[in-house]
């Protein structure tokens, strides 16, 4: 398990640097934390880059919808304006692929789409 979180930790660094210029907004982790990237999430400028982008890596996006509209809680009264910004965020939001069996070139050839997509 550290051996996988440890991979993991090294392709963030790559995303991290690779990405960190763009007009990406990419997880900020303190130097402190012993974070295990079990997910590596950035945020795009909006939804059609998402989806556009989404489409060309084949990824995923874990949140696709705020909290709030899940079926679970279809009997809580709540007004769906008061959740403008859990939705702006589900429609802008993409997980990179960061499993520890990634290779560099699989990093940085992920790298390359987003910024000839973005």
């Amino acid at each position: 398990m550290h051996e996988w979180q440890d991979k993991r930790f090294r392709i963030a660094k790559r995303y991290t640097h690779n990405l960190k210029d763009l007009p990406v907004t990419i997880p900020h982790v303190d130097e402190i934390v012993n974070h295990c990237y079990h997910k590596y999430v950035i945020r795009l400028e909006n939804k059609e880059t998402r989806d556009l982008l989404k489409k060309r890596l084949n990824a995923n996006v874990h949140y696709p919808m705020p909290i709030s509209e899940n079926p679970l809680y279809k009997t809580h009264i709540h007004r769906k304006d008061n959740c403008l910004n859990s939705q702006l965020i589900c429609d802008t939001i993409l997980t990179l692929p960061i499993h520890p069996y990634l290779t560099d070139d699989e990093v940085d050839n992920t790298c390359k789409i987003i910024m000839a997509t973005i």
